[in-house]
């Protein structure tokens, strides 16, 4: 099985200073998370692209939330540690 790059972050665009964050990364992609816990690598061709980019510092938690619903099967997540 090959893994690809899963992307650096760039830019921070969504932080509600309670460990949710959304971020750009260097691939195209986007980065939402819940430090220390879980975060979803969406890449830019990803059904659910648009409406993780409009995230903003008021509705990052709803929209993890909402991921973490939709992708938390272990096959299609990807847990990181790193994320702090």
């Amino acid at each position: 099985m090959s893994i690809s790059h899963p992307g650096t972050t760039t830019t921070v665009f969504a932080d509600n200073g309670d460990g949710y964050f959304g971020a750009r990364l260097d691939n195209g992609g986007i980065r939402i998370g819940l430090r220390d816990f879980q975060s979803f690598n969406i890449p830019a061709d990803h059904a659910l692209f648009d409406a993780c980019a409009k995230a903003t510092h008021g509705s990052i938690e709803a929209v993890f939330d909402k991921l973490f619903a939709v992708l938390q099967s272990p096959i299609k997540t990807h847990y990181n540690k790193q994320c702090r």
